[in-house]
């Protein structure tokens, strides 16, 4: 054979090694779009095709997103202080003023000569009306740093049009600040879980477990406090919300607190939280690490009764994660179910029925069993000369989060190697436990 029949050879021969290569390639990506859509079952018309009309399954959807955090709050650098969000409420409940309350943290002040007007959106106007500003000292942090609540008190009714839109807040120095105005859900019955931000870069497998027993265990909407360490997958998580064995709702909330007591960080998230939960609700306020466990019903549902508002306090046990892994447990099982060893605490406010009834909040403790709060984290020296005891109940729900739906999405790898939004449009109804 002749040189220049061989180079020929070699050059067809290279080429089509490269096509085979780029062949299999899109052979593997269409074999796995096929494997999801078997999984997850063909997109359902999720969005009309005609883009003039609004598809009401997309707009359910964009709700369940947004549903606590619409509009979304920050926090926004006024003089001296900082502002986080606003709300609608019953200022004084005899006479019916109403107000808008807004959380602010900075120094303390006497907010001398500041004026506030209401934003009224009144479909196709956005009006507004001048309001009388008073303000309330919250809490004083060891910091010197003070937790406010900004009212500014609406006129009269009569004198009033329109749905709150936002506040604009006018300080002694001429500087103008507006903060939009959240509007309240008016759900029934609903169980609302508040989490503080991750500060410590959790691993995300202990987010898709806390995540999964809450669903377990009745909770049908999680309002998450991110300060971005787990900005992917709490968003993969978030573009199931809605499906059929998933949280109801997901609302993402950025955090990025300016000081650094976390006493405070606790107090202004607690605040926020139970301004965001309806009135008819079951808030709990919990850290990625915190477990509340119902100890003689197998969900939170039917556990607390009546319609007064009433903040709930459990005993507390620290189980201790660097300690050995219960000699029953797999190394796969989620921490709750390895992580056996714990010590007793005191008790922590940590559940709110019905936190926003106009009624003063009367405080009950729970007895330890009928519920507990169990707390998956590292023990220091000291809490350890304390006789440990071992508590396996939460074993109770190993069945279930070994087979839920997103343990299965978390276990093929679809939460964190594939954006959100090709989570998003699925049918879930066909995917198997």
């Amino acid at each position: 054979m002749r040189k220049y029949q061989q180079l020929l050879l070699i050059i067809i021969s290279f080429i089509s090694i490269v096509s085979l290569i780029q062949y299999r390639n899109e052979y593997l990506r269409l074999r796995y779009v096929l494997q999801v859509l078997n999984f997850f079952g063909a997109p359902n018309k999720l969005v009309d095709n005609n883009c003039i009309s609004l598809n009401e399954s997309f707009v359910n959807s964009e709700n369940n997103f947004y549903k606590y955090s619409d509009p979304s709050p920050l926090w926004y650098n006024f003089e001296e202080h900082y502002l986080y969000s606003a709300f609608w409420e019953v200022k004084d409940v005899d006479t019916g003023k109403r107000a808008v309350k807004i959380l602010a943290v900075g120094k303390e002040s006497l907010f001398k000569n500041y004026q506030c007007r209401i934003w009224l959106d009144e479909g196709n106007t956005v009006k507004s009306k001048e309001g009388e500003f008073t303000y309330q000292i919250v809490s004083k942090s060891s910091s010197s740093e003070v937790f406010y609540y900004l009212y500014c008190e609406a006129p009269p009714l009569t004198d009033f049009d329109g749905s709150p839109h936002g506040v604009l807040l006018t300080s002694s120095t001429g500087l103008k600040r507006f903060v939009p105005i959240f509007d309240q859900p008016h759900d029934t019955d609903s169980i609302v879980a508040c989490v503080k931000p991750d500060l410590t870069a959790l691993p995300k497998f202990n987010i898709v477990e806390f995540i999964i027993y809450y669903n377990i265990i009745g909770v049908q909407d999680l309002i998450i406090y991110d300060a971005g360490l787990q900005h992917t997958i709490l968003h993969s998580i978030q573009a199931l919300a809605g499906h059929e064995g998933f949280p109801r709702s997901v609302s993402i909330l950025p955090w990025n607190f300016p000081f650094q007591d976390l006493e405070l960080q606790d107090e202004v998230i607690r605040a926020d939280c139970l301004a965001r939960s309806s009135d008819k609700s079951t808030t709990l306020v919990l850290g990625w690490d915190e477990y509340l466990v119902p100890k003689m019903l197998p969900s939170l549902s039917g556990l607390i009764q009546g319609d007064t508002s009433t903040k709930y306090e459990t005993k507390t046990l620290v189980c201790c994660t660097e300690m050995n892994d219960d000699k029953a447990a797999e190394i796969t099982w989620p921490t709750p179910m390895r992580k056996t060893r714990c010590i007793p605490q005191g008790k922590k406010s940590v559940l709110y029925h019905h936190p926003n009834v106009r009624s003063p909040m009367k405080s009950e403790e729970l007895p330890i069993s009928s519920l507990s709060l169990h707390i998956y984290r590292v023990c220091d020296s000291e809490e350890k000369h304390v006789k440990f005891q071992y508590e396996r109940i939460m074993a109770k729900y190993l069945g279930q989060m070994l087979t839920h739906k997103l343990m299965a999405l978390w276990n093929s790898g679809a939460l964190v190697k594939h954006h959100a939004l090709h989570l998003q449009g699925v049918n879930l109804s066909n995917m198997v436990s």
